[in-house]
């Protein structure tokens, strides 16, 4: 396995690229989806897919169980309510969770976010893609190394279009 601080190496070779503030935030926004997805793997956390089809199944249960409170008093007695209700979230987490098409899995959210990335270092992400494929799986150690090269060039690349904290502090009468 390679080296993970050859990615800074490689990130202070060239400059940062000049982006426009909506480029900007589109990056920012990838930087932090793509450290979403390694800080699940890492930390075993419940899955995108699951996520998602969770909200949504508190949300329509509850729903249901407003409609059933207030339309439904005559016709169901106090059982048949819960059972109603335990019946409109469980369809609801299936249906989410077979319909949604987010990742089952963070490795495949990692997976297909970095296959859509477009890099300020595209160096960078080839020697990131070659230490994976020599590896033969999504190492977290060596994406987090990649992804904090990145970072630091987003940083380079704000700092122009955004100017330095510094120099607009030097800048500012006292």
């Amino acid at each position: 396995m390679s080296n993970p601080s050859r990615f800074e190496q490689s990130a202070g070779q060239t400059a940062a690229p000049e982006l426009s503030k909506s480029e900007l935030a589109t990056k920012w926004a990838a930087l932090h989806r793509l450290r979403e997805a390694v800080d699940g793997l890492e930390r075993k956390r419940v899955p995108p897919r699951t996520q998602i089809a969770a909200v949504i199944t508190v949300v329509v249960t509850c729903l249901g169980d407003l409609l059933l409170s207030t339309y439904g008093k005559g016709w169901m007695g106090p059982l048949g309510h819960l059972g109603a209700i335990i019946a409109i979230g469980t369809g609801a987490y299936g249906a989410c969770s077979l319909c949604l098409n987010a990742s089952r899995t963070w490795a495949e959210a990692l997976d297909a976010r970095l296959a859509e990335y477009s890099p300020l270092n595209r160096e960078a992400l080839i020697e990131l893609q070659q230490q994976l494929h020599e590896g033969g799986f999504l190492d977290t150690a060596i994406v987090r190394a990649w992804l904090d090269s990145e970072f630091e060039r987003y940083d380079g690349a704000a700092k122009r279009v955004h100017g330095s904290p510094a120099s607009r502090f030097l800048q500012k009468h006292l």
